[in-house]
């Protein structure tokens, strides 16, 4: 599914994503940025792609942390956000996959107390979602599993 029709050329916004890939729209350079040619041409775009493995990867505004390291849904820990919580967001949004599905409570917990929000849904609404909080200027990370393929 297509999710973003306009182009945000400083921040990573995610273009579309099915079942086994994430398109993510990379930040232009300055150089790109302030070129009189710039336009959708111009726009470069990395596909996260699943291979052999499901591999979740982290999304902010001005980094893609590609091959997250991590557990599945259900045995996550805070450690596992270390590279998350670093990126000091106000809002973590979590892409669980075809399906929402719900990490342990303690983690939730834990980053609550550390301050940071977390929305727990299936990928597809997290891609958007992301987009829209990274658009609205909010200070948001996300942690993406991918759509298992059918």
């Amino acid at each position: 599914m297509q999710v973003q029709l306009d182009y945000n050329v400083e921040s990573y916004t995610i273009r579309s994503y099915t079942a086994g890939q994430v398109t993510v729209s990379l930040p232009l350079s300055d150089t790109l940025r302030n070129s009189p040619e710039m336009g959708k041409d111009l726009m470069e775009e990395r596909q996260l792609e699943t291979c052999d493995l499901i591999t979740p990867f982290i999304l902010a505004p001005h980094i893609l942390i590609e091959n997250w390291l991590t557990p599945s849904i259900n045995e996550l820990k805070l450690a596992d956000f270390k590279p998350v919580l670093e990126l000091d967001p106000e809002i973590i949004v979590l892409g669980t996959g075809a399906r929402q599905a719900f990490p342990p409570a303690q983690l939730i917990s834990e980053l609550n107390q550390a301050g940071v929000g977390v929305e727990i849904m299936n990928t597809a609404a997290a891609c958007r979602t992301y987009n829209f909080l990274m658009t609205d200027g909010r200070k948001v990370a996300a942690a993406i599993y991918m759509i298992e393929e059918a």
